[in-house]
């Protein structure tokens, strides 16, 4: 064997031939082509920065989509826990429902006048009180009577539900602890299973007594609103929520209100749960005539326009309570 090698000479030795070659192959070409071969042009960058946005764009909605079903999936299993502590605490009771009064029920001149108990404890507003973030409620049996059958304080909040204390906006503070009221035609007025006073005319669930059924325990839910259709538990509007108490004004003549309002943050649908135990995102027809959540002001209770034939409202009330007979 020849030593050294024809094609290796001792004079070249340590040269990178691979560089070599590839600097004999460009030589002799134009300087662009060369730059070319070396890097991206800036086009070739903006065409890449313009594909990644398209992509981008197309992408956020669905992603958007996707987070807010996630949401509905969260916030119907919540609810369902909290029926499933409503129903142990009906076992438990002689079949009859959890307190559910309203605030003004509790309060006399802005004075408690009753045991602070109520299927659950607390008001939500956005002036930074208290009960805004006091989770020690909501576990509290004495206060809260799902709180034995409900130990996790999570399932009362919504996941939609971005609301904070205040104060003055639902934008300031920390995290407010609720998003979930009782029927106003579901529950017990006091401790001895006294039902709801369930009416209708000038507007007030009250008016009518005797116009509108009420439901204290299992055995009421008879009629034409049985317990796959009688709502029990709503998502409700985080500008409207305050007690556990959610007011609509029943039929009178040819209108129907809202008084509180649902949410409609799971795209233009509300988390719902029904005395049979099921729960489900219910989408409304005609939700512009429901308000929207800005969090911007608190408004716990005054009532909507009325509206001639609305299939919302029509709807809701049909699943609320049915004409006593």
């Amino acid at each position: 064997m020849i030593w050294p090698p024809k094609f290796l000479s001792t004079t070249n030795a340590g040269v990178d031939y691979s560089t070599r070659r590839e600097s004999l192959t460009l030589r002799g070409l134009p300087q662009s082509v060369k730059a070319r071969h070396r890097a991206f042009t800036l086009i070739e960058l903006l065409v890449v920065i313009a594909i990644i946005a398209i992509l981008a764009a197309i992408l956020m909605p669905v992603l958007n989509a996707a987070k807010l079903k996630g949401q509905g999936i969260q916030c119907v299993n919540n609810m369902r826990q909290l029926m499933i502590a409503f129903k142990m605490y009906s076992n438990e009771n002689n079949g009859y429902f959890p307190l559910n009064m309203s605030l003004g029920a509790y309060t006399d001149n802005g004075n408690w006048a009753l045991p602070n108990i109520n299927w659950v404890a607390g008001q939500q507003n956005y002036s930074g009180v208290p009960d805004n973030t006091n989770y020690a409620l909501l576990m509290n049996s004495q206060e809260t009577q799902l709180a034995p059958y409900a130990p996790n304080p999570a399932v009362y909040r919504c996941p939609a539900d971005q609301s904070k204390s205040g104060p003055s906006t639902g934008l300031m503070g920390p995290p407010r602890i609720r998003s979930y009221s009782m029927s106003c035609a579901a529950g017990c007025t006091d401790l001895k299973g006294d039902p709801q006073n369930v009416g209708g005319g000038s507007g007030n669930l009250g008016d009518l007594g005797g116009t509108w059924r009420a439901y204290n325990r299992e055995s009421t839910v008879i009629g034409a609103v049985g317990p796959s259709d009688l709502w029990v538990l709503i998502d409700e509007n985080p500008d409207s929520i305050d007690d556990g108490y959610f007011l609509f004004y029943m039929p009178f003549g040819s209108t129907e209100y809202w008084f509180n309002f649902p949410s409609k943050l799971h795209i233009n649908s509300t988390g719902m749960c029904f005395e049979d135990g099921h729960a489900e995102i219910h989408r409304w027809l005609q939700p512009g005539n429901i308000k929207a959540t800005t969090y911007q002001s608190y408004d716990g209770g005054s009532p909507g326009p009325g509206v001639l034939k609305d299939p919302d409202l029509s709807w809701f009330a049909s699943h609320t309570s049915c004409t006593a007979q």
